[in-house]
């Protein structure tokens, strides 16, 4: 029984330096992974010194611009249209089920203006006036002076309006062309190393929470048995004095 214990013993002990020499071991390997992610950083902070960074920066801002832009004169735009919607729902609807006849330029551009009033054609609300007085669509005041004097404004203003809004989309088009032709990939590469680094890192810790709950319950075990031989040990001693002498 205590040889079964001393060997028992040793083969505790060993398994317990190997887990510290292991989790020494991964400790000195987390170290020069954080030396190298402070190098990197240093790098990521350099570049974002650098000029390319900072163009890439103010391009960010100006696209950012361009876009609330693009979205003003959007809304300009469609705010001439819009409140002529109920009117054009109502002749396309008349056209569909054969009350009134539309042209089919003039059904087209009915289409258009409710699906996206951004390409409109400014000289369809010309068009249009002209129908909102035909007697035969029953457009009683004051509604048919609202619809006629809404038209009207979309004629006189839709274009200029158009105008304002395709330079604001053209500005933005070319703004995000030249924040994709900046080259940053220098950037990328050096977020993606240290985000690697850092994962490497994060895994070396877990290993070494691992092989510390692992550690303990090895030393327990190795008390255990080494308090198991003190006591086999103190039997046998006490078997042997007891023993006669021959």
């Amino acid at each position: 029984m205590a040889f079964a214990n001393i060997k028992g013993i040793k083969n505790l002990s060993a398994s317990v330096e190997s887990e510290e020499q292991g989790i020494g071991l991964k400790r000195t390997k987390i170290q020069a992974l954080e030396d190298e992610i402070a190098g990197v950083g240093q790098a990521l902070e350099e570049f974002r010194q650098g000029e390319t960074w900072q163009k890439f920066q103010n391009l960010q801002k100006e696209v950012a611009a361009a876009e609330g832009l693009v979205k003003k004169t959007e809304s300009g735009l469609t705010s001439l249209v819009l409140p002529l919607s109920n009117n054009l729902s109502r002749l396309k609807k008349l056209h569909e089920t054969g009350r009134y006849t539309l042209k089919p330029e003039v059904k087209q551009q009915v289409e258009i203006c409710l699906a996206d009033p951004t390409v409109a054609d400014p000289l369809f609300f010309r068009e249009l006036q002209k129908i909102l007085e035909d007697n035969a669509l029953d457009l009683k005041s004051p509604k048919k002076e609202k619809a006629l004097a809404q038209a009207k404004a979309a004629e006189s203003g839709l274009e200029t309006r158009k105008k304002e809004y395709l330079e604001a989309v053209q500005v933005f088009e070319e703004k995000k062309k030249e924040l994709s032709g900046l080259d940053t990939g220098k950037l990328a590469e050096l977020e993606h190393k240290e985000a690697e680094l850092r994962d490497r890192v994060r895994l070396l810790k877990e290993e070494i929470e691992n092989s510390e709950r692992k550690l303990t319950v090895l030393k327990e075990e190795l008390e255990s048995r080494k308090e198991e031989l003190v006591k086999n040990v103190a039997v046998i001693d006490s078997t042997v004095k007891l023993r006669p002498t021959p």
